[in-house]
């Protein structure tokens, strides 16, 4: 096979916005074993880019994390292409702690993959030090337009209004005279949305209907995230709920979820009330976001908890495990059903890649393409089969790669807005800091001895209290330390 021919077709399709066509041609012409390993890389980076996140891991897996010795170890880029991977796959940390490690100078698109997680948490302001510093460094054009425009996305969604609209001008120009229709697309629903922050809603309405007519077929997601803010501007230029309802059917349809979380948000804008208001922050996993609405809306849930679902007879309590009302008599719930049940819980929007529930199931243990998800489906039948045999009425089911719970009748699942993992980093990070005994600095053979965790386990736990604003790193390499920090970090600052 010409892997060259076939890298440059797919790489043309992608950006003229032929996803389905590129992703088709993958599937059918590459045989994962036949790929030499100096095309694993390019095959993979265009077979992520058309949503085929399982091949591309199958391909780099066993360069980044082989079974055996290699007689060329895994490069900056083969790392950082799989770190995004990991990322789209869920397993966010595991994602992080291989990105954060990667040389920026073989591969400074570890930066933008890095503002994918950042994203991912809607923490737009952290990212946008990143997407400059990547900017610098990306020599190849296509890249530095697509961190560019990565950048005013970051720029619109933390306010800086002026300067996002100063650059989308310049950009949408740009992709225009380079034909790059799908960054042109992307841009003109990005200044849409300027404008629509802006009461502008005549301006929005012309950026969004030039968005569509570049929008062609082959490009679902950017065509929803037009009709996702046509409707908006119109539902807020009408004061009407209308088309807000209509964007809801659709986007449940398209399985859409963060487009459904923010129909919810945008109908808060029109007609506020305090329960909706709870069930949007409550169901919602991401600090950033429920700081976000916390501060347009200028309130605070009134409640420390939240049910979800029915609120009738009989109730889960995620805190305890327990279920309260009629059916009180179930067998006790095993812990990983417990927490496989909190993981799903977390978010009443969108659902839990394989990914994802792997790393929270099983800390501390790296993602294997070939045997998590095996293990992660053995929990969800064992679970499946726990609730059958109790008569719970709520379902785990399975969209487009998606698993999420369904609750049924007037069931209900008490809930707090406490992330459960984190919660496990809490407490640990409370022991280490009983075994600190007013010490200030550490090693991260101290933390593994004393709380008796493996070393991937302990790189974790550091990465969340760096990103907590906990401790501070100091030295590099064999000589690393950490120190305790004086307070948290400020929410738009991180660590590099």
């Amino acid at each position: 096979m010409n892997y060259k021919e076939l890298v440059e077709t797919c790489e043309n399709e992608i950006r003229a916005g032929q996803m389905v066509r590129a992703r088709r041609r993958l599937a059918h012409e590459v045989s994962l074993k036949d790929v030499p390993r100096d095309w694993a890389l390019p095959v993979a980076h265009v077979a992520r880019r058309t949503g085929l996140i399982g091949f591309a891991m199958k391909l780099l897996a066993p360069i980044v994390r082989p079974k055996k010795n290699l007689a060329k170890t895994a490069t900056s880029k083969e790392r950082a292409e799989y770190g995004v991977l990991l990322h789209r796959g869920g397993a966010a940390l595991e994602s992080l702690e291989i990105l954060e490690t990667v040389n920026l100078e073989e591969a400074p698109e570890a930066l933008l993959y890095r503002v994918y997680c950042l994203f991912n948490q809607w923490d737009h302001l952290a990212a946008v030090p990143l997407l400059q510093d990547y900017l610098a460094r990306e020599k190849n054009p296509y890249q530095a337009m697509v961190g560019e425009l990565n950048l005013c996305s970051a720029l619109v969604s933390a306010r800086r209004f002026d300067e996002a609209l100063d650059t989308l001008n310049r950009y949408s120009a740009r992709a225009k005279e380079h034909k790059l229709m799908r960054l042109l697309g992307n841009s003109l629903e990005l200044r849409a949305q300027v404008h629509l922050h802006r009461g502008d809603y005549s301006s929005a309405r012309r950026d969004l209907q030039e968005a569509s007519s570049v929008l062609s077929d082959g490009k679902v997601f950017d065509s929803i995230l037009v009709r996702k803010w046509s409707l908006i501007t119109e539902a807020l230029e009408q004061r009407s709920l209308e088309p807000l309802e209509k964007l809801r059917l659709e986007a449940l349809s398209a399985f859409a979820w963060e487009t459904v979380r923010e129909v919810d948000r945008f109908k808060l804008k029109i007609d506020f009330r305090q329960d909706a208001f709870n069930h949007l922050y409550f169901g919602t996993p991401y600090a950033m976001y429920r700081k976000l609405i916390s501060e347009e809306f200028k309130v605070m849930p009134v409640v420390r908890d939240y049910t979800w679902g029915g609120s009738g007879n009989s109730i889960l309590d995620l805190s305890t495990g327990r279920i309260e009302g009629s059916h009180a008599e179930a067998s006790a719930m095993p812990r990983k059903r417990h927490l496989l049940i909190s993981i799903l819980a977390k978010d009443f929007y969108q659902g839990v890649r394989i990914g994802g529930i792997f790393s929270q199931l099983f800390p501390g243990e790296y993602f294997d393409i070939f045997s998590s998800p095996q293990r992660v489906r053995q929990q969800i039948y064992r679970t499946r089969l726990w609730y059958e045999e109790n008569g719970i009425p709520f379902q785990i089911k399975e969209r487009q790669g998606f698993y999420s719970l369904a609750i049924q009748n007037d069931f209900g699942i008490r809930v707090t807005a406490v992330d459960a993992q984190a919660d496990g980093w809490r407490r640990d990070w409370n022991r280490l800091l009983n075994e600190l005994k007013g010490e200030s600095t550490f090693g991260a053979a101290f933390v593994s001895e004393r709380l008796d965790v493996s070393r991937s386990g302990v790189k974790r736990l550091l990465l969340w209290a760096l990103e907590q604003g906990l401790i501070v790193k100091e030295g590099k390499a064999a000589n690393t330390t950490y120190r305790l920090s004086k307070g948290p970090r400020p929410a738009h600052a991180r660590v590099a």
